[in-house]
Parts: C-alpha cells; structure tokens; sequence
C-alpha cells in the first residue's frame, strides 16, 4: 500500500466526502495545543528564568523584550538608557545556558 496524505480527498460509501484528516478525527478529543500549552505558565518560565540574572542582565533583558512592565526596545536603545556599550549588550541578551536548563 501506498501511503496517502491526510488532506487528499476521498469519498465515503455513503457519498460524504472530504479530507482524510476529517473522516479520522475524533470531534471529541482534546485539541493538542490546548493539551501542550494546559498547565504552562509562560511568564512565570520567564521570571524564574530573569531571576538568575545578575541585576543588570535582569534590567537588559527586561528592556530589551518588553518584560516586566517595560516597552521592548532596540538593542542600541536599550544600551544607551542603561548606559551599557551597545557590542557589549548582545552578550547580556544571551541566556545563559544553564538557566535555560532550569
């Protein structure tokens, strides 16, 4: 046999028609995004995450995607309000390793 892909048409014995991706699901089940994202709490992922940062990471970081209140800015912009060199600041972005770890 041949394999198929789910969004080819086919035809029913009773002449109902459609994708086989519709014929096979289940109207019942749980979506599974819904499944995945149930119990995630992103912005706490986040703040456990920042919290181990040094201060001024922490602040970079916040500023720099829009974190904790503050309007995501540019790179140069948020060096300069911190008066941080802008080279230096990409590596202040950069999470370390074993924070992503957790």
């Amino acid at each position: 046999m041949n394999p198929s892909s789910l969004d080819r048409h086919t035809t029913t014995a009773d002449g109902n028609g459609g994708p086989i991706s519709a014929l096979i699901a289940d109207p019942h089940s749980a979506d599974p995004g819904d499944i995945v994202a149930e119990g995630m709490d992103p912005k706490a992922d986040v703040a456990a995450i920042t919290a181990g940062l040094a201060c001024g990471e922490r602040s970079l970081v916040e500023r720099r995607f829009g974190l904790n209140g503050h309007a995501p800015t540019t790179l140069t912009a948020t060096a300069r309000a911190l008066g941080v060199d802008r080279d230096a600041a990409p590596r202040a972005t950069s999470v370390p390793q074993d924070a992503k770890r957790g």
